[in-house]
């Protein structure tokens, strides 16, 4: 017994540390929908675009890609998912492949959709056009929630060992802060 009125916020603190990430994940499943466009490229192509007489327009063509991917890191499927395009693309590829549905609004809006998309699964839409440009990406929704862009870039990625420690640390600083609430609390009401 004395020991644990020695020890005791010590040991509310180290659990609460490593358990609250744990109890906040299970007790809330939700769908959480992210997107991110995983590149962009702009190809010249050396070869003149001529019009139905054979005559030069311009000189050099222009091909642009992009891949735009969708996931849902959420815990329950993403139920009617639906990516709306500014207008319907030149080619479109998606993967993995599965079955969707496609929808053409009266304005020219371009829509696919699936019936769901599990947790921790993803699609990829792969977009192509030829000397014109490639449509944006007006929403991506389902019927829980809507998409959030997530803006990525390339890093250098660490060892095992700097990644190690980063997580030592940021154990040993969890344990700090709620160490010191409980040691603050303490001082307040005793």
């Amino acid at each position: 017994m004395e020991f644990l009125q020695a020890y005791g916020k010590e040991i509310i603190a180290a659990i609460l540390t490593l358990a609250a990430p744990f109890i906040s994940r299970w007790l809330t499943p939700s769908t959480k929908l992210q997107y991110y466009t995983m590149h962009e490229y702009t190809y010249l192509i050396p070869q003149p675009l001529l019009d139905e007489h054979g005559e030069v327009v311009q000189q050099t063509q222009m091909a642009h890609a992009k891949t735009i991917v969708v996931k849902n890191i959420g815990s329950q499927a993403a139920k009617n998912l639906e990516v709306v395009f500014n207008w319907k693309p030149m080619f479109l590829n998606t993967w993995p492949s599965r079955k969707y549905s496609i929808h053409d609004s009266p304005d020219g809006r371009h829509s696919i959709i699936y019936e769901s998309l599990a947790p921790k699964d993803l699609v990829g839409f792969e977009l192509l056009a030829v000397n014109v440009p490639l449509p944006g990406v007006l929403s991506i929704r389902c019927e829980q929630v809507a998409a959030k862009e997530i803006l990525i870039q390339h890093i250098q990625r660490y060892g095992q060992w700097t990644n190690w420690a980063i997580l030592a640390l940021m154990t040993f600083g969890g344990f700090t802060i709620v160490y010191l609430i409980l040691w603050a609390l303490q001082k307040l009401f005793l």
